[in-house]
Parts: C-alpha cells; sequence; structure tokens
C-alpha cells in the first residue's frame, strides 16, 4: 500500500491582501504539501490557531487588532496551540532588539520583508523537521511510558514461579513454575537445582546459596526442552517444614528485556536524528558564515574605491579659494561618516542574523568593552586583517594596531593566541 504523504496546514496572517495572496499561492503551488489557512488580523488568526491547530503559523508582526508579538503571547497561554511553531515576517520591525524581543516571546524563526521563497521555504521545513521529531519523540515517549506501565500490571496480577530448595535439591514448586519450564512436577521435584538454570549461571546460584542471604539476580532459566529465557530471581532463607531451605521466586522478564532493547534502539535512533538535525544547523551557519564574509569583502572593496574617490577629489582643492576648500573639506567629511554609518548598518545587520548572540554574550562576560571595541571584535570574528579593518572604518593601520592591543588586554588574550578562535568559544 502507497505510503500517504502528510499535508501540512499552514496559517497565514497579514492584514495586506496582496502578500497575504502571494504567500497562499506560494503553498498552493506547492504539489498539494501543504494546505493554507488565512487571516487578516491577530484575532481571526488565534481563533483560527485554536479551531485548526495548524502545524505551523507565518506572521506579519504589524497586524491590527492583535501584533505578531501579542499573537505569539496568546498562544502561548493556550496548552493546544502553545507549542504551534512561529514565523514573524516584517519589513520595519528588523534592528537587533527587535530581533530580541521577538525570540524572547517565543517567535521560532524571524524573516526580514522582502523575502526569497527559497530562504521561506528552507527555513519552514527546518522547523516542521524539528517539530516532527519532538511529537515522535513524545510519542514514543508515551508509548513506552505506556507499555512499561501494562506490562508492571500484568507482573503485579500474574504468580511467580516458586521453587524451593535445600543446598542443592528441588523440594517443591508451584504451577506456575511449572507452566513457566513445561516440566511435569514429578520431573523435577527431588532433582538438582540446576536442572532450571542455564549451565553459565551455576556459578551465581552457588554464590547466593553459600551467603545464605536474600538476593536477587537476573539469569537465564532452562525449559524442558533445553531453551533459555531471562528471569528474575529473587531467593532467601527460609524454615520449611522444620529443614533449613531457600525460597525462590521466579518471575520471567523476557517481555521486559525485549522492552528495554526496542527502548535502547529508538534512544539510539532519535539520537542519530538529533545529530543529523543539529549537523544540518551548523552546515546552515557555516553557510550564512561564508556569505557574511563575501558580503565583507565586497564592502571592502566599494570601500577602496571609495576612499581612492574621495583621494581624488581632495587634490583638486588646491585650486580653489579658501572659503571653498572648507566647504569642500566638510561636505568630504560629512560624505564620510555617512558612508562610514550606512556600511557598518548593513554589515552589522548580516552579522547579527548570522551570530544572533554574539553581542549578548560578549556583553555579558565583558561588560567593559566600548561599542568601537565590540565593533572590533565583529570584525576580528571574520578573522579579517588589521588592513582591511582599518579600509572599512576609515582609520589607520597604526590606529588598529593599538585598538588591538588594549583589546587582546581587555579580553585577557596571551599574546600568540587568536581572536577569531577566541571569539568561537564564547
Amino acid at each position: 500500500m502507497e505510503k500517504q504523504i502528510k499535508k501540512y496546514k499552514v496559517l497565514v496572517v497579514d492584514n495586506a491582501p496582496d502578500m497575504l495572496n502571494n504567500i497562499v499561492k506560494i503553498f498552493e503551488n506547492c504539489s498539494g504539501l501543504y494546505r493554507t489557512l488565512f487571516a487578516l488580523n491577530g484575532e481571526d488568526a488565534l481563533e483560527v490557531a485554536i479551531n485548526h491547530l495548524p502545524d505551523i503559523i507565518i506572521s506579519d508582526w504589524d497586524i491590527p487588532e492583535l501584533s505578531g508579538i501579542e499573537l505569539i503571547r496568546e498562544l502561548k497561554k493556550n496548552d493546544a496551540t502553545k507549542n504551534i511553531p512561529v514565523i514573524l515576517v516584517t519589513g520595519i520591525m528588523t534592528s537587533v532588539d527587535d530581533l530580541k524581543m521577538a525570540f524572547d516571546t517565543g517567535a521560532n524563526d524571524y524573516i526580514r520583508k522582502p523575502f526569497d521563497e527559497i530562504e521561506l521555504f528552507a527555513r519552514l521545513r527546518s522547523l516542521l523537521t524539528l517539530c516532527e521529531l519532538n511529537k515522535e519523540t513524545k510519542l514514543h515517549k508515551s508509548a513506552l511510558e505506556e507499555s512499561e506501565q501494562r506490562f508492571r500490571m500484568l507482573a503485579n496480577a500474574t504468580f511467580e514461579g516458586i521453587v524451593i530448595h535445600d543446598k542443592i535439591n528441588i523440594i517443591d514448586v508451584n504451577q506456575r513454575l511449572l507452566s513457566m519450564t513445561g516440566f511435569e512436577r514429578e520431573d523435577i521435584v527431588g532433582s538438582s537445582i540446576f536442572e532450571i538454570i542455564s549451565p553459565e549461571f551455576y556459578n551465581t546460584i552457588i554464590s547466593n546459596i553459600e551467603t545464605d542471604d536474600e538476593k536477587c539476580c537476573n539469569i537465564k532459566c532452562k525449559r524442558k526442552d533445553n531453551s533459555a529465557f531471562d528471569i528474575e530471581i529473587w531467593s532467601k532463607p527460609i524454615n520449611y517444614k522444620g529443614t533449613n531451605s531457600r525460597v525462590a521466586a521466579i518471575r520471567d522478564i523476557t517481555a521486559q528485556m525485549e522492552h528495554q532493547a526496542q527502548l535502547n534502539i529508538q534512544r539510539e535512533e532519535n539520537l542519530m536524528l538529533e545529530r543529523k538535525v543539529a549537523l544540518n544547523l551548523k552546515n546552515e551557519l557555516e553557510t550564512k558564515k561564508r556569505e557574511l564574509i563575501a558580503n565583507a569583502m565586497l564592502l571592502l572593496q566599494a570601500t577602496e574605491k571609495n576612499n581612492k574617490m574621495i583621494t581624488e577629489l581632495e587634490t583638486l582643492f588646491e585650486d580653489v579659494d579658501n572659503d571653498k576648500q572648507k566647504q569642500l573639506k566638510l561636505f568630504v567629511s560629512k560624505y564620510k561618516n555617512n558612508f562610514i554609518d550606512e556600511s557598518w548598518k548593513e554589515f552589522n545587520l548580516r552579522f547579527v542574523e548570522t551570530n544572533k548572540d554574539f553581542y549578548s554574550k560578549l556583553k555579558q562576560r565583558f561588560s567593559g568593552l566600548t561599542v568601537t571595541e565590540r565593533k572590533l571584535c565583529a570584525l576580528l570574528n571574520l578573522d579579517l586583517t588589521s588592513k582591511e579593518i582599518a579600509v572599512l572604518t576609515f582609520q589607520s593601520q597604526d590606529s588598529i594596531y593599538v585598538a588591538r592591543s588594549r583589546l587582546r588586554k581587555k579580553l585577557n588574550l596571551d599574546k600568540g593566541e587568536d581572536f577569531a578562535t577566541f571569539f568561537e568559544s564564547l
């Protein structure tokens, strides 16, 4: 029988009809893998989520009635909806603080408008995979716990096999023991205790008898047909009909051992799946880091061209009067500052997307760093040279050397210790 492909329910929330229709069309073109629900405001979205329990929600941040952040808070209050993953989409709330607020509230991911269709599906599939893993793990855990509970109830309701023996010979047994082993009473009463014990456990039984204490151990019991099965055996000394004897309570634990083996296999499979997901996430981060470095190199090239243009412009100052020179120098200074600010904003935005916790971890461990020093840390994290940093920040290489030396002292780094390697360990 052909395996039925699961169809995921996706709730899309946006008060802009064009954007809403575009997203819905994207999902409708996915070979029936997704069923789309939609809402134009936060209150309607909450009602749809409660009534239809979508697998994932993609919501704009700035929506009427309830904002995307308020919608997440309301979803978290409801046991039925609190675990539904939410991706926030925004073209306005794009600062680092906005990003932090979204994740602190409970958003699972964050995409900036205008977004790329491939990026949207990559993040959506990653979230759905993690959610499926969590669901399967919970189901397996619940099934295993239920199975264990059922096993304990059956074990408690069933009489154990009972054997009474002296040092070696069996004196008496109960019917349950006979049923477990397949022997008749006359076959084993009066025979050796080893008649029902697998040979590899003879020494264990002899040790228990000789210590004359209450003992519990797991061994293998032997049936009449010489097949073996796992048992738990409790034994202790008793006085039986005036004779110093021992009583042994035997419980068949075959099902429990098989259950434990299945549990171990399931745990190993879950661990392998978790490792696979972790590896995928690691590869995704490495890809983003390579993209960030490439972007930094493009920015470096643009800055070098910009510096060259400014230098050429400054050579023309000699041909104009002093008033014009002052105006031109003021213009160039403003242009430089504006270029530096805009370049840093663009770089930092991409840097935070790839290194979400970098600044918070840095501030937590080194609260005395200045804003300029934190910027330098971000550039050093990409393993840029002092020359490259100098070009990007419109500073001299000597200034960067001095700044690096001061930063090394503040971070308590040895002279030969690499900055990039240190930041990876944060």
